[in-house]
């Protein structure tokens, strides 16, 4: 066994320093993890490690995308917002001193925004928050977002979660509530937070209520398929 990173005190990292959430690790042997440090105020580092050595993508206070800047604290990978692809590029939710919120990828050129709060869905509501993301080897990023959408009489907005995939052609919805499944049912509820596993090819599996049921689906080659009913 090898120690990547040791946290406590001494670490050239601030007052104090450990490990804030999971790590994540590709096919290739990287990992990359979160480092919440302490030096008089709290920051967040998203760290790599490859062949032995450690590198800091974005921490707080980074200049972010479009001249932005990460906020204190700023990001959010403990919840489940990062993913890592075979080239070493990462990604995480981050708060901008823009007041926005961001789904961040970074690469050697640096951060670069892929989609961010306010801007507005394939189905023309805004975004207001994001989470989990993986990485497709077409160079896509598949990932959930939130969007507050309104329902009912009157209409009250309402949050809803919903997969897409962003790409250089744009975002594409891959699943979401109203969805047409391949069973002539529709996707009723994804839940407060839609969970998801996605492969490099960019198919999704995700658990769903559907046609009454508590359903397992996948999302590939443009449809929507029931993998199994009931209790999944």
């Amino acid at each position: 066994p090898r120690i990547v990173f040791r946290g406590g005190r001494d670490t050239g990292l601030g007052r104090y320093a450990t490990i804030a959430a999971p790590l994540v690790i590709n096919d290739n042997g990287t990992l990359a993890f979160a480092v919440g440090t302490y030096d008089g105020s709290a920051s967040v580092l998203a760290m790599r490690w490859s062949n032995g050595v450690i590198d800091t993508p974005l921490s707080t206070g980074d200049l972010g995308p479009n001249g932005t800047v990460l906020a204190a604290q700023g990001l959010d990978w403990s919840t489940g917002l990062r993913c890592l692809a075979a080239d070493g590029r990462i990604a995480t939710v981050a708060n901008l001193t823009s007041g926005h919120t961001g789904l961040v990828c970074v690469d050697a050129e640096g951060p670069h925004l892929v989609v961010q709060s306010g801007t507005l869905a394939p189905d023309g509501y805004a975004f207001d928050g994001f989470s989990d993301c993986t990485f497709t080897t077409d160079g896509g990023l598949v990932f959930a977002g939130e969007r507050a959408v309104p329902l009912g009489s009157p209409a009250t907005p309402t949050e809803d979660f919903s997969v897409y995939r962003a790409s250089a052609a744009g975002i594409e919805r891959l699943f979401g509530d109203g969805d047409a499944v391949s069973n002539h049912t529709t996707v009723e509820d994804t839940g407060t937070n839609v969970r998801f596993v996605a492969n490099a090819r960019g198919s999704v599996l995700a658990n769903a209520l559907a046609g009454d049921w508590n359903a397992l689906l996948l999302r590939h080659d443009g449809r929507l398929d029931v993998v199994r009913y009931g209790s999944v």
